[in-house]
């Protein structure tokens, strides 16, 4: 309603009572995107012209999405009055961690925002989701360079020149010219079958837990972190396998 000025789409009237309709209800599109709905008055948005025939049936979504930052405080309005709770700025939260010297962090804004002061904390926890059955077939593995500013071995992705896609302008520093020494090329990996173990999954060998690290000669051997040689797969048992919602 607001990108639409609060006018119907259809009559042009304003100060009437207003509904969103789904552009593509039509043809059973009825998903929430800002593209796919419009706003249009009751008497316009009636069930005549729903049906074939009606001035809304084969409409298609032409209307272009808001702004991330419009759409992101429009939500955030419905939401501060649907459930009447407390609300701040960034410019605050961001002066909070700053005075307390704090680093730029989720958690870090969370504790400003709710009002934490010198309280003792624990140690955050990092989760990842992981699906077990990754369907991708081909993984690249990216070149390592060098860093020329610290000696640091980094990834190509992370020394780049500072564009993002092909038909925009240098937003950024380039960094290209930070790379020193090749460490490693660039390569691209096509698995061919998938195995019944996979990295970070936990396995029992000679009574003892131990992290899988990766697969060899094609699955029939195991390698375990903390040992120097790989050992038959056959011969250890499956302990916790690595999937859902897992501790980084």
């Amino acid at each position: 309603m607001y990108r639409d000025n609060y006018t119907c789409q259809l009559c042009g009237k304003i100060n009437v009572p207003l509904e969103v309709h789904h552009i593509g209800y039509w043809k059973g599109e009825r998903t929430n995107r800002p593209s796919n709905l419009i706003t249009l008055c009751t008497k316009c948005h009636d069930p005549k012209n729903h049906l074939k025939g009606g001035k809304l049936y084969g409409m298609k979504p032409v209307q272009k999405p808001l702004k991330e930052a419009t759409f992101m405080s429009t939500v955030r309005w419905k939401l501060v009055n649907a459930l009447g709770c407390k609300y701040t700025y960034g410019y605050i939260t961001k002066s909070k961690r700053i005075k307390l010297n704090l680093d730029k962090t989720h958690y870090n804004d969370a504790f400003c925002i709710a009002g934490g002061t010198r309280q003792r904390r624990i140690e955050p926890i990092y989760f990842e989701q992981i699906r077990r059955n990754n369907r991708s077939l081909e993984k690249f593995y990216d070149a390592k360079y060098i860093d020329t500013r610290d000696g640091s071995t980094k990834k190509g992705q992370e020394l780049f020149n500072g564009r993002t896609t092909r038909n925009k302008n240098y937003n950024t520093q380039n960094l290209k010219k930070f790379r020193g020494q090749k460490v490693s090329k660039g390569r691209r990996s096509i698995r061919t079958q998938r195995y019944f173990y996979q990295p970070k999954d936990i396995v029992i060998y000679e009574g003892k837990k131990y992290t899988v690290k990766g697969i060899q000669n094609k699955g029939s051997y195991i390698k375990l972190a903390g040992l120097s040689k790989p050992v038959k797969t056959e011969i250890v048992e499956p302990y916790i396998f690595r999937k859902g919602l897992c501790v980084v």
